[in-house]
């Protein structure tokens, strides 16, 4: 949780980049602790909603290099 922070405090332009707004996921991680006991589930859950929130709705997983080639002559 103190990573997401220092990311949103130090490189906001990251986040910007990825469609998450850092104000906002700065008050969202802030809330939620100031709860009880289940802040790491709240917390978790916050970044994940800001997760599926940029990515339409779901949380998906992407690889770098997606686009492949397939061998064969090249001439």
């Amino acid at each position: 949780m103190a990573a997401v922070q220092r990311l949103a405090d130090c490189y906001s332009q990251v986040l910007y980049s990825a469609g998450i707004d850092p104000n906002e996921l700065e008050i969202t991680l802030s809330n939620t602790m100031a709860a009880d006991a289940k802040q790491q589930m709240a917390v978790e859950n916050a970044i994940l909603d800001a997760v599926r929130g940029r990515s339409g709705g779901e949380a998906r997983t992407t690889t770098a290099n997606a686009t492949t080639t397939t061998s064969g002559s090249h001439r």
